[in-house]
C-alpha cells in the first residue's frame, strides 16, 4: 500500500512540475515576420480595452513586421493560443484570484500562461499602464509625444511572465508642455492625467474634477453672495470683507449653500473621481469668534477649521458618490496639521511645498518645517498627496538647479505616506531647462520610485540624443547641480538670483560645454542625416537656458569674471546672442517664459530685451573701471561696508506680465559718479539690489560682532525738481524663507535736486539671524521703488555693518 502512494505521489508531483514547466515556457509571439497568435478583447470590449489592443497592434506590427488581428473573444478557436487583452473570460479562467474591481487602483497584471499572454489591470485605467509596462519589456521607448525607440526583431519570443504592480502613487500628475498634456504620451508615460479619445472612454480613465482647486469663490462667487450674506465671509478685524479673502468656515448656513452647489456640479459630471474643496490662491482666512474657537481647541491652526469643512463635504456626498474624494489644501496658512481631528476616509490632503528649498534635498532641510509637517499629516490620513514645485515660476527659462534631487525628493514623500503627487512644472513654457528629460525621469520614478534616477537620466541622455551629446550633457549636469548643491543659500520656486550660486567659472563651463554640444550636433548630423535628424534643433532649444544667463547678465559676468581673475569666454557678440534667442522663441513658438501672458505679449518685449543687450554692450565697450571702494574710507571703516556699483544694479518690478525680470539699467556716462557711470531706471518700476552673501562678510563697525544691523547710503543725483519724502518707497526683504516674508520697509527721504551725487542715508534695517548661518541668508534683495522713467541716477548703494 505504502508502496502504491508514492508512486502516486510521485506521479502526481511529475504532472504537476510538467504543467508548471509548460506555463513557464517560452512563448513565440511572432516568427520570421509571422504573427503566431491574435490580440483577443472581450465581446463587449471596454473603450481602454480597444484602445490597448490598438496599442499593442501599432507597436508588434512596427517590430516585427508583421500583421496582428485583433478579434473578439468568441471569434477564437477553443484552446487556441493569444494575447488577452483586459478583463477577457479567459483571463477571468487564468487569474482566478485577480478581481480587477477590488485591486488597488491602477494596478497592472501582466501574465504568461498555457502559451497565451494576458495583459489587465485595475478596471479603469489598470490595462493601459499594464500595456505600456509590456511594451517597454520589448525594449520600447516613448522620449517625447514626437519621438520614440522601437526595436526590430522578427521573432518575438518571450520569457516566463508573472507581474503584478500597484503604484504607490495612485495619483500621479506632470506639469510640462507639451508632454504632460498629450493624452496618448501621458498614457504611455503611466502618468496619470489621462484623457481618452471621446466622452465613453474620458468618463472611464481621466481623474476628473467636478470641482477645481482653489474653489471657495467658484462655488459662492461674492459678487453674487456677499451683499446679501456679508457673514458667510472672512471677519478681518472685526470687518467681514470679499477682497482677496475666504469664506467663514464656522458658518451653518454657508456650509448648507456650499453643499447645494457642490452637488449640481456632481450631478453634471456623476463619473468626477475629485471635487477640490479648497482655499482662495491668497490669505486672509476668517478670524471671527467661532472660527478661532474651533481652531484654538485643535492645535491652533487655520488648517483645523479647513478639514472640518471638507468633512462636512465629503459627509454629504458620500452616499451618492462613494467612489469621489474630496480634496483640500495644506497650503501656506492651512499647512500644519490640526490636533483631535482627522481627515474622513473619502477626504485627500494635499500639502504643498511651496515655501522650500528646491535646490536640496527636502528631506535634509528641516528649516522651512515641510519635513514635520508631512509626518504630522501622515499621522492623520492615510490620503496625504503633494503638490511640489519643480521650476522657477519667475522665469521658466533659467537654469534650474535640482535634476539630481527629483528622485531623492518622490521617495521621501512616499516613505512620509504620500498616495499622490503633483509636480508642477513649465506648464507655459516649452524651451524649459531639459523640459523633455525632467518629464520623462519624473513619469518613470512617479510610476516606480525604486528606479534609479541617474541610470534613467543615462537612458534618456543616449537614447534621446545619442552617446557623444550625452556625454557632453553628463557634464554639463554635474557641472550645474553639483556646483548648486554645494553652496549655502535657498532655491525657492520664484528665486531667480543666479549667481547667489553660479560663479563665473561655472558658467564658463557650462557654456563652453553647450557650445560643444551644438558643433556636435551640427557634425553627426552632417555626417548622418537621418541617424541625427532634428539633433541640431533639440540642443539649439537646450542651450537657450545658459545663452539667456550669458545675455541678460552680461555685464555682471564680466565684472564677476574679473573679480575671480578669470575672462568670460561667451559670449562673444552679446546682441547677436540676444537675436538669436530671439529668433529660437519664434522659431520654437514660444508662448511666454513666465505665467500669465499671451505670445502676443511675449513677442511685444522682444525689442526690449534686444536693448538690454545693446545696453549692456555699449557699457561694456566703453570699459569702465571697476571701483575699488577706497574713496568710501573716509566714511566708513575697512571691512565693514559692501559698496554695490552700477555694474551690480538692476531693475525690476513690472511683474510676470512684463516678460523679464531683474534686468540691467540704463548705463549713463557721468563724470560726476565715482567711475564715471552710473545706473537709471528706463524701464521698470524699481532698482534692486541681489545682496547674496556680501553682508554676511562685513565686521561690524562698532565691534559687536553680534549686531545684526546696517545702514543703507546711496550716492544719488537728482536732476529734475525736487522729490518729496514719500514719493519713493525703500524696502528689503527675503525672497524666499517661512509664511513672512521678512519684508522691512524703511521710510522714503526727499531727494533734493542736485547736479551732483549726495550720499543720503536711506535708513537702518535688520539682518534677522545673520548670526544663525542659515542658508536663506543669502537670498536677500534691497528694492527701491521710483517709478518708471525716473529722472534719478544712482552711482552706488552701500550697505555699513553697524
Amino acid at each position: 500500500m505504502i508502496r502504491k502512494i508514492l508512486i502516486q505521489t510521485i506521479c502526481i508531483f511529475a504532472l504537476c512540475l510538467c504543467v508548471a514547466c509548460e506555463n513557464k515556457k517560452h512563448i513565440a509571439l511572432t516568427q520570421n515576420g509571422n504573427a503566431l497568435m491574435p490580440i483577443v478583447i472581450a465581446d463587449t470590449p471596454t473603450k481602454v480595452d480597444e484602445h490597448c489592443a490598438k496599442e499593442l497592434k501599432t507597436h508588434l506590427d512596427k517590430i516585427s513586421d508583421c500583421n496582428f488581428q485583433i478579434i473578439k473573444e468568441s471569434e477564437l478557436s477553443q484552446n487556441a493560443k493569444a494575447i488577452f487583452v483586459g478583463n477577457t473570460q479567459k483571463s477571468k479562467v487564468a487569474l482566478p484570484d485577480f478581481n480587477p474591481q477590488k485591486v488597488p487602483f491602477d494596478t497592472i497584471r501582466i501574465l504568461t500562461k498555457d502559451g497565451s499572454l494576458f495583459i489587465t489591470g485595475h478596471h479603469r485605467r489598470g490595462t493601459i499602464y499594464a500595456t505600456s509596462e509590456f511594451l517597454e519589456s520589448l525594449g520600447v521607448r516613448w522620449w517625447t509625444p514626437q519621438e520614440m525607440y522601437l526595436p526590430k526583431n522578427a521573432s518575438i519570443t518571450l520569457k516566463h511572465i508573472d507581474k503584478t504592480y500597484s503604484p504607490a502613487l495612485q495619483f500621479r500628475q506632470t506639469n510640462y508642455i507639451s508632454g504632460s498634456f498629450d493624452a496618448l504620451f501621458a498614457m504611455r508615460m503611466k502618468n496619470g492625467q489621462l484623457q481618452g479619445s471621446d466622452k465613453q472612454m474620458n468618463q472611464a480613465i481621466a481623474q476628473s474634477r467636478a470641482v477645481p482647486y482653489h474653489s471657495f469663490y467658484k462655488i459662492l462667487p461674492p459678487e453674487k453672495y456677499f451683499k446679501k450674506h456679508p457673514e458667510w465671509f472672512s471677519e478681518i478685524d472685526g470687518k467681514r470683507t470679499h477682497q482677496n479673502a475666504q469664506l467663514c468656515l464656522t458658518n451653518e448656513e454657508m456650509t448648507k449653500e456650499f453643499i447645494k452647489v457642490v452637488r449640481e456640479k456632481l450631478a453634471k459630471m456623476p463619473y468626477a473621481r475629485f471635487a477640490h474643496i479648497s482655499q482662495n490662491d491668497w490669505r486672509k482666512p476668517c478670524d471671527c469668534k467661532k472660527c478661532k474657537d474651533f481652531e484654538d481647541a485643535h492645535g491652533g491652526v487655520h488648517s483645523a477649521t479647513m478639514v472640518n469643512f471638507a468633512n462636512k463635504i465629503a459627509d454629504a456626498v458620500k452616499e451618492d458618490y462613494p467612489d469621489l474624494r474630496i480634496v483640500t489644501f495644506a497650503y501656506q496658512y492651512t499647512r500644519k496639521a490640526p490636533q483631535n481631528i482627522k481627515p474622513r476616509n473619502n477626504v485627500w490632503i494635499e500639502l504643498c511645498t511651496i515655501e522650500c528649498d528646491f535646490a536640496h534635498s527636502l528631506e535634509s532641510d528641516t528649516y522651512y518645517s515641510f519635513t514635520q509637517d508631512i509626518k504630522d499629516w501622515s499621522k492623520l490620513t492615510k490620503n496625504l498627496t503633494i503638490w511640489n514645485y519643480t521650476t522657477c515660476f519667475s522665469n521658466y527659462i533659467i537654469p534650474y538647479p535640482n535634476m539630481y534631487l527629483i528622485g531623492d525628493d518622490i521617495r521621501f514623500f512616499i516613505k512620509n505616506g504620500a498616495i499622490g503627487l503633483f509636480e508642477q512644472g513649465d506648464s507655459f513654457c516649452n524651451v524649459g531647462d531639459f523640459m523633455p528629460l525632467r518629464l520623462w525621469v519624473m513619469s518613470k520614478l512617479m510610476w516606480d520610485p525604486t528606479l534609479d534616477d541617474k541610470t534613467l537620466i543615462d537612458e534618456f541622455l543616449n537614447g534621446y540624443y545619442g552617446n557623444e551629446i550625452a556625454k557632453i550633457y553628463w557634464e554639463y549636469l554635474d557641472t550645474i547641480n553639483n556646483r548648486a548643491s554645494s553652496v549655502h543659500y535657498t532655491q525657492g520656486c520664484d528665486y531667480i538670483d543666479t549667481f547667489t550660486w553660479m560663479d563665473a567659472k561655472t558658467y564658463n563651463k557650462a557654456s563652453t560645454l553647450m557650445a560643444k554640444a551644438l558643433q556636435t550636433a551640427k557634425r553627426l548630423e552632417k555626417e548622418n542625416p537621418t541617424k541625427y535628424k532634428g539633433l541640431i534643433r533639440k540642443v539649439w532649444k537646450d542651450k537657450i537656458t545658459i545663452d539667456y544667463v550669458g545675455v541678460m547678465y552680461h555685464t555682471q559676468l564680466k565684472r564677476m569674471a574679473e573679480r575671480e581673475g578669470i575672462e568670460i569666454k561667451y559670449p562673444k557678440d552679446v546682441v547677436a546672442s540676444a537675436q538669436d534667442i530671439i529668433n529660437r522663441f519664434n522659431n520654437f513658438k514660444t508662448e511666454r517664459i513666465v505665467p500669465y501672458m499671451t505670445r502676443e505679449k511675449f513677442e511685444s518685449t522682444f525689442p526690449a530685451f534686444l536693448s538690454f543687450a545693446k545696453e549692456q554692450k555699449k557699457y561694456l565697450t566703453a570699459m569702465p573701471k571697476a571701483s575699488s571702494s577706497n574713496d568710501l574710507l573716509k566714511y566708513f571703516k575697512e571691512g565693514t561696508f559692501a559698496d554695490f556699483q552700477e555694474d551690480r544694479i538692476e531693475i525690476s518690478g513690472n511683474g510676470w506680465a512684463g516678460g523679464w525680470l531683474q534686468i540691467p539699467p540704463e548705463y549713463v556716462k557721468d563724470e560726476n559718479a565715482s567711475n564715471g557711470w552710473s545706473a537709471k531706471n528706463h524701464y521698470c518700476k524699481r532698482f534692486e539690489v541681489q545682496l547674496r552673501d556680501n553682508l554676511l562678510k562685513l565686521k561690524s563697525s562698532s565691534g559687536n560682532e553680534k549686531n545684526s544691523t546696517f545702514k543703507i547710503y546711496a550716492f544719488i543725483k537728482n536732476p529734475a525738481k525736487d522729490i518729496p519724502a514719500g514719493k519713493l518707497t525703500w524696502l528689503h526683504f527675503n525672497p524666499v524663507g517661512k509664511e513672512n516674508r521678512r519684508v522691512q520697509r524703511l521710510p522714503a527721504p526727499a531727494i533734493p535736486h542736485s547736479d551732483k551725487y549726495q550720499m543720503i542715508e536711506i535708513g537702518t534695517f535688520d539682518h534677522y539671524d545673520i548670526t544663525s548661518n542659515h542658508k536663506d541668508m543669502v537670498c536677500r534683495q534691497f528694492l527701491l521703488y521710483t517709478g518708471k522713467n525716473s529722472p534719478i541716477l544712482i552711482d552706488r548703494i552701500v550697505f555699513v555693518r553697524n
